[in-house]
């Protein structure tokens, strides 16, 4: 560390500290590829190489799904999708965002939320049906999917065509 600079160099900083700098810089950017390149990051890191963490971050990085850009909110749908197949025990804590991100006004995001849900249910179904005992965020995991289920079914048989 230079005691000059009050700052770690990137190679003494821990997995904890890359997360929020990430997190923070994605945060302020206007930038929407800094924070879509950001998101990403913190993505590989929560999922594949540090998933202890995720309980402690899950909820900073989903407050990006109501960012302005639509790319970033897509880019937080596969996250979700991700996170859900992964580790499904985060699912109840996802889904109502995922049920928002279905009914964005932004087809692109809807449509990708929509591919995410299916891959979604079926990593519930196969949590629900391995587990010895349901849990109440099993029944709230299902609960809430129920409802985006129907969503997804009143859009199907809407007038709408787009």
């Amino acid at each position: 560390m230079d005691p000059r600079l009050h700052r770690r160099s990137e190679a003494e900083k821990g997995p904890s500290d890359l997360i929020v700098e990430w997190l923070n810089e994605a945060s302020i950017s206007i930038a929407e590829d800094i924070k879509i390149t950001n998101i990403c990051k913190v993505q590989e890191l929560l999922l594949n190489k540090e998933p202890h963490l995720l309980e402690c971050y899950l909820n900073d990085i989903l407050q990006f799904s109501v960012d302005r850009s639509s790319e970033v909110r897509k880019t937080i749908t596969g996250f979700i999708e991700e996170s859900g197949i992964k580790y499904p025990e985060v699912i109840p804590r996802t889904v109502q965002i995922l049920l928002r991100l279905a009914s964005d006004e932004t087809s692109v995001v809807a449509k990708r939320a929509l591919r995410a849900s299916g891959r979604i249910l079926r990593a519930v179904l196969k949590w629900i049906a391995s587990a010895t005992v349901v849990t109440t965020d099993m029944e709230l995991a299902w609960t809430q999917l129920s409802a985006l289920k129907v969503q997804i079914i009143n859009m199907i048989d809407s007038d709408n065509d787009g």
